[in-house]
């Protein structure tokens, strides 16, 4: 079978070297449009790492010196510790709250803004800046958020830990890219001070992988708590407080009741609620106005294109098929069967798919090895933590992608017009002959 199909290919050498052609050029622009549409959708579909869906987010603004009842006394440090405490106080007591916690500044998942610092680890050589998350100690922060537990200490404890100078809470894939492995039990940095003396930075505790954005993939985080000092300089306007819904309240009562009660109950000190919105709605907010036209604008290129193929490609095959009814009929004289027929039909249109994507692949492959392959919207890649950080494993399943659909289409092409040619009489169709 194979030897006729080579021999039937290479005998229409020039009107296949043009399907050959065509099918090389469609495995090249496949690769180009495929690869940044299939990275950022499996960027977008990998686990947050917490429960944002059980999650809300208060904002606060503060009342002006010159505002009838402002608060002198409120203003200092231990009027500001006051005001904070107060309100988690009343938002912790409100029927449905679970847990709550503040955040001060931008050092949490979903944050505008965001926080780097470079920690050089033992496997890491390129002094990678990392992100930075902060955290009031003794204020349910891991719980609030629900990150995955790790090995050694529980939610619980690390938010009630205090992190020295030198101790860090890290995410897993952290651990992973500085040492291998992700328990971080045992492990430590050694960091030269004052240019001389060195000290050795600890690992107190480690959560799950978390992403900063729906639309990236997790990155690795630093974790450290916001130095006692600093916290009551914090509780400012623009100050925010997440909270955490008991299993089974519904998210939309809860945003309802609770703005009419805050608008009474959360005013405190100079500080007052002026907005309360789900934590998914926030996350969807900010990746809207930053990258989801781009992305829909990728994914219908991407869809217009599939389309194409399939009409282009399919169609391609279809009249070529078609064309062949004298051959076929010849075959068929010589007491070739209708299964047979088809199978030598549709084992042509596999050979030359095969053929022309491993050339189209080689071409591409040349080209990404100096502009590199599709990162999706994570500006930080992480060899070996996902599949499409590793060139390989990356290369290797767009390619397959490519190679699927394209044989698909081809196939579909091929069989339609084959089932049929292959029914007719030897005579109807050598008729023409």
């Amino acid at each position: 079978m194979l030897k006729i199909i080579l021999h039937t290919l290479w005998a229409h050498r020039r009107r296949n070297g043009w399907l050959l052609a065509e099918l090389i050029l469609v495995t090249v622009v496949s690769w180009a449009i495929f690869d940044p549409v299939i990275v950022s959708l499996y960027d977008r579909h990998l686990p947050l790492g917490y429960d944002a869906p059980r999650m809300a987010l208060i904002s606060f603004g503060q009342l002006p010196p010159e505002a009838p009842g402002y608060d002198w006394q409120a203003n200092d440090s231990a009027g500001r510790m006051h005001t904070l405490e107060s309100i988690l106080q009343r938002v912790r007591q409100y029927p449905g709250v679970e847990a709550a916690t503040p955040l001060l500044g931008y050092g949490y998942p979903g944050s505008p803004g965001s926080m780097n610092t470079s920690l050089p680890l033992p496997k890491d050589t390129l002094n990678t800046q990392w992100s930075v998350l902060e955290y009031v100690a003794g204020q349910t922060f891991f719980e609030t958020y629900g990150f995955l537990p790790s090995k050694g200490r529980t939610l619980q404890e690390l938010s009630n830990f205090r992190c020295g100078e030198y101790q860090y809470i890290m995410t897993e894939d952290l651990l992973q890219v500085g040492w291998g492995d992700t328990d971080p039990r045992g492990k430590s940095l050694p960091w030269i001070t004052n240019g001389r003396d060195t000290t050795y930075i600890e690992i107190p505790g480690a959560i799950g992988p978390i992403k900063r954005k729906l639309d990236e993939k997790p990155r690795p985080f630093l974790i450290h708590n916001i130095a006692p000092a600093e916290v009551a300089a914090s509780v400012v306007a623009g100050m925010k407080v997440a909270l955490r819904l008991k299993e089974g309240v519904s998210m939309d009562h809860f945003l309802h009741d609770f703005h009419l009660w805050m608008l009474d109950n959360l005013k405190v000190g100079n500080l007052y609620a002026n907005k309360v919105e789900s934590y998914l709605s926030v996350l969807e907010d900010e990746v809207y106005a930053n990258s989801t036209a781009l992305f829909r604008r990728s994914l219908a290129l991407a869809m217009f294109f599939l389309v194409n193929l399939c009409l282009g490609v399919a169609g391609t095959f279809w009249v070529q098929t078609r064309t062949r009814r004298e051959e076929i009929g010849v075959f068929l004289s010589f007491g070739a069967t209708p299964r047979r027929i088809r199978a030598m039909l549709l084992s042509e249109g596999a050979v030359l798919v095969t053929l022309a994507v491993a050339i189209g692949c080689f071409i591409y492959w040349n080209y990404v090895l100096f502009e590199g392959l599709a990162a999706g919207y994570t500006a930080d890649r992480y060899v070996g933590l996902y599949w499409t950080d590793d060139f390989a494993r990356h290369f290797t399943f767009i390619s397959l992608w490519v190679y699927a659909c394209l044989l698909a289409v081809t196939l579909i092409g091929v069989y339609i017009p084959a089932r049929r040619i292959s029914r007719i009489p030897p005579t109807e169709a050598l008729r023409d002959e």
